[in-house]
This record gives C-alpha cells, sequence and structure tokens, in this order.
C-alpha cells in the first residue's frame, strides 16, 4: 500500500517528502474528484446540487490533508494524530455516502419522470393518430354526403312532385310517399356521415340538454332500454346547449345502447345533468355493466373498433359520438373499470342566449307567383327536381350549369328575382361566383344549396350576411319556407 501511494505520489508530485496520512486524503480527494466528474458527465444539466456537495467533500479533505503539519505539532503522539485523522476521516466517508445517496435518490427521481413524460408523449401520439384516422374517414364521408345528397334531392323532389298530382288512395301515390319516406331516411343517414365528419351542424340552435336525454330515452325504453332501472338527476337551473338536435341525439342514442349492451342481464342506467364550476354543461351517463379493461378503454373511440361478434357491430358508434361532441366543441371522457360499470361524461361549453330572430313573415305562407329564380348547378339531376318543384310553386325558372354561364346570363337580362347557388361546381365554383356576385350585384337574393354544408361553406355564409342556405336534399316545403325567409331578411325583389 505505501509502495503505491509513493508511486502516485511520485506521479503527481515529485520530488516532495510527504507522510502516509497526507496520502491517503489525496487519494481520497482524487476519488471524490472522480466522483464529481462522473456526476457532470452523466447527471450534470439536471443536478448541479450534487456536484456542489462531493466538491465539498473534496475541500473538507483537502482541509484535512494540509492540517498535517499542525496534528504533527499539538500531536507528536502519533496515536493521538491517528485518532484525530480517524475523526475526520468518518466525517467525510459520511459526507459521500449522503453525496452518494441524494445522487442515486436523485437519478430515481429523474428515471420516474422522463418515464411519465414517455407515457405521456405515447397517450398524446395515440390521440394524435385517432384525430388523423378520424379526419381521413371525415373527408371521404363528406365526399360521399355530397354525391349522395345530390342524388336523394332529385329522388325526393321528383316523388313529391309527381305524388301532388295523384288523387288519395292511388296506389302510385302510395309508392311516391314510400319513396319519399325512404328519401328522407336516406337524408339522416348521409346526416350521420356528415356529423362523423364534423362537418354537419346545419340546425344548431339553443337546446335543454335533459330534454334531448329524455327524448332519447323515451325512444329506447321499450327496446334496448326496457330490462334496465333508469334513474335520472337533472339539475333545475341546467344551462342551455348550443347544438344539432338530431346529431346530438343520434350521438346519445349510441352511448345509451352501448350502456345497455353492457347490461344484458339488466342493470340501473344513470342519466346525470349538471351545471360545471368552470362554465359549460355536462351530461353523465353511467352503467352497472361489465366494464372494460384498460386495453379497450384506450381504443374504444377508434374508427371500426368493436368488441362485439362479427356482424353484429360497425366500431363507429364511439366514434361518432366522438365526433361529433368535437363538432360541438366540447369534450368526451370515458372512465371505466372491469365489473364496475362504465361512465361516459359528455361536456359542452356556455351557449349565449340568443335575441329572437327574424325569420318568414307568419301571415305570408304562398310565394308570389311569376318571379323568375335562376338556378345555378352543374347536376341534371337537380335541374330536372328543382326546377319542377320551383315551377309547381308558380314561379319560372332559369338555368345555368356553371358560374360563369350565371355571370353571362345575368349581364345579358334582367335580374332575377333569387338566385339559387351550387357550391361543388367545376370552373368557377360556388364561392367564387357568389363573390363576384356580391361585388356587382350585392341587392340580389342569394341561397346557397349544396350537398356539403361544410365548415368552409359556413364561413363563406358568414361572410355574406344576408345569403340563405338549404341543405340537399330537401323537401318543397322546405325550399317554399327558404324562399320567404330569404325574400323577407333580404333586399326586397322587383316584382314582375
Amino acid at each position: 500500500m505505501e509502495r503505491l501511494l509513493a508511486s502516485l505520489r511520485g506521479l503527481f508530485f515529485p520530488g516532495a517528502e510527504r507522510s502516509f496520512e497526507q496520502d491517503l486524503c489525496q487519494g481520497m480527494s482524487l476519488l471524490a474528484g472522480l466522483l464529481a466528474l462522473l456526476v457532470v458527465l452523466f447527471h450534470g444539466r439536471a443536478r448541479l446540487a450534487m456536484l456542489g456537495l462531493i466538491l465539498v467533500n473534496g475541500l473538507a479533505l483537502y482541509g484535512l490533508e494540509w492540517r498535517m503539519p499542525s496534528l504533527v505539532t499539538h500531536f507528536p503522539s502519533a496515536d493521538a494524530r491517528m485518532f484525530d485523522l480517524a475523526v475526520g476521516f468518518v466525517v467525510c466517508v459520511m459526507v459521500s455516502a449522503l453525496t452518494v445517496w441524494m445522487v442515486v435518490a436523485a437519478y430515481h427521481r429523474e428515471r420516474a419522470a422522463l418515464q411519465q413524460a414517455t407515457e405521456e408523449r405515447r397517450r398524446l401520439e395515440a390521440m394524435l393518430t385517432r384525430n388523423q384516422k378520424l379526419d381521413s374517414l371525415g373527408n371521404l364521408a363528406g365526399g360521399v354526403a355530397h354525391d349522395m345528397n345530390n342524388v336523394l334531392a332529385a329522388v325526393l323532389g321528383l316523388a313529391e312532385l309527381h305524388q301532388e298530382r295523384l288523387p288519395e288512395g292511388d296506389p302510385t301515390r302510395r309508392a311516391l310517399e314510400t319513396i319519399a319516406r325512404a328519401s328522407l331516411r336516406g337524408r339522416s343517414l348521409v346526416q350521420g356521415l356528415l356529423d362523423f365528419a364534423r362537418q354537419g351542424l346545419p340546425e344548431a340552435r339553443l337546446l335543454d340538454l335533459a330534454g334531448v336525454a329524455e327524448e332519447q330515452v323515451a325512444l329506447l325504453e321499450r327496446t334496448a332500454l326496457k330490462n334496465l332501472q333508469v334513474v335520472r338527476d337533472y339539475a333545475p337551473d341546467l344551462a342551455p346547449v348550443k347544438g344539432d338536435p338530431a346529431a346530438l341525439g343520434h350521438a346519445l342514442m349510441n352511448v345509451l345502447v352501448n350502456a345497455s349492451h353492457a347490461m344484458p342481464g339488466g342493470g340501473t342506467l344513470t342519466l346525470r345533468a349538471r351545471n360545471r364550476d368552470g362554465g359549460g354543461t355536462e351530461l353523465q351517463v353511467q352503467d352497472t355493466g361489465t366494464g372494460m379493461s384498460p386495453d379497450i378503454l384506450t381504443r374504444a373511440m377508434d374508427p371500426f373498433f368493436t368488441t362485439k361478434p362479427q356482424g353484429e357491430g360497425t366500431g363507429l358508434g364511439l366514434a361518432i359520438v366522438y365526433a361529433t361532441i368535437k363538432g360541438h366543441r366540447g369534450e368526451i371522457l370515458l372512465e371505466s373499470e372491469p365489473g364496475q360499470g362504465t361512465t361516459v361524461t359528455l361536456r359542452f361549453p356556455t351557449a349565449l342566449r340568443q335575441e329572437p330572430g327574424e325569420g318568414a313573415p307568419r301571415g305570408l305562407q304562398t310565394l308570389p307567383e311569376g318571379r323568375r329564380i335562376l338556378v345555378v348547378d352543374d347536376d341534371p339531376l337537380v335541374h330536372a327536381s328543382l326546377g319542377g318543384m320551383l315551377e309547381r310553386l308558380g314561379l319560372e325558372v332559369h338555368r345555368a350549369t356553371s358560374g360563369e354561364e350565371a355571370l353571362r346570363l345575368l349581364e345579358a337580362g334582367d335580374l332575377p328575382h333569387a338566385l339559387i347557388l351550387d357550391l361543388n361546381m367545376p370552373g368557377m365554383g360556388g364561392a367564387a361566383c357568389l363573390a363576384e356576385l356580391r361585388r356587382r350585384w350585392p341587392d340580389l337574393p342569394v341561397l346557397i344549396s349544396t350537398g356539403r354544408l361544410d365548415e368552409a361553406a359556413r364561413t363563406l355564409l358568414a361572410a355574406h350576411p344576408g345569403v340563405g342556405s338549404l341543405p340537399k336534399p330537401y323537401t318543397r316545403a322546405e325550399l317554399q319556407e327558404q324562399l320567404l325567409a330569404l325574400w323577407h331578411r333580404g333586399s326586397r325583389p322587383r316584382d314582375p
């Protein structure tokens, strides 16, 4: 040992006469410095305080080393010097042990924080992946909905047009009524696609959330909910929410049906609606069913994910609920444990109470005959059905298949009393055509009729006050109502 220390002494302090005790302290100081270097290399950025403690330890060792000459002077006895050295050495070892313990504890805390950050990152990545899937499927659904609505508009319009020409009880009239009802059902299905695409809030208005829930319970109480005990807990001063009643009703029905499937042998279904402390309204649907495992819970709202046997579920129920609630600027929370049931919480932002708006005057129920309407649409099916409906209403119909053709007709002749404009057309398109119409003929009443009333369409309508909207498909009564409202709130057209 003395030879090793002598070699190290000769390496670092050539020509110096040093004692064994000084060499021991020097070795301990070098060890403390090496430990400090390791901390700097591996944990220096996060644990500078640990480095400070190690440096204090090193300074203590150096102080003990340079105290050796005074020890020799005051304590000539070797035993006394060794006792004093032992006391100092124990103190240094205790400081070193404390330092190592704090470094290890800090390492474990840092590792736990890193693991938590990694889990949070994975959760956010899963949410991003889910949103990307929903956006992709939403774009597909929106495109399909546009084309389907054009077809349904033609079928519904012509069915209504011809059934009115036949007497009551005629078999052909009954067949046409069935076609019309099937078209309206198809419209509801397409609206479900638009809700899934987060593009469909055409009828947003103030709603009583408890009332929407009760409507769905009433529809299901003789079927899906007949073996369940339904408990209601609604706050008496529940604030209204702004939304589409059909979309919210469809979403809530999916939640209720899922809850009933989780309780095949019966159970308790609790509906709870209340105002949130921070503003907004929430609705909770709680069941006492089988619950979900953590793996299933994380994937429950993924499109096409289902735990039901093949052929008994599409896997779009909760995905549609998620998209609908997001479309209402709300949020959905799922809480579940195996054997403990599931709680679905739907949260909505605060809705401002709207002032009564101006619609069509109550006394005006028929359209003035002879007014000219210009229909701008690239689909011949729409021209055939819409033209017949307008003529049946006593209006004169002019047709254009593009925005460019519509502008040429307006430049060449008298202005119509109203213009019905499709947005999705080749060439100029409806949006560019509307901008040109507003620039050159700002008082011309315009009614937007499109099979895809998405966010871009709603933004366009907001930028042009006074422009009406009529999503396809529509009945003749809905068309008449929108034209009356358009002429009432907009510029008065010149009578023929």
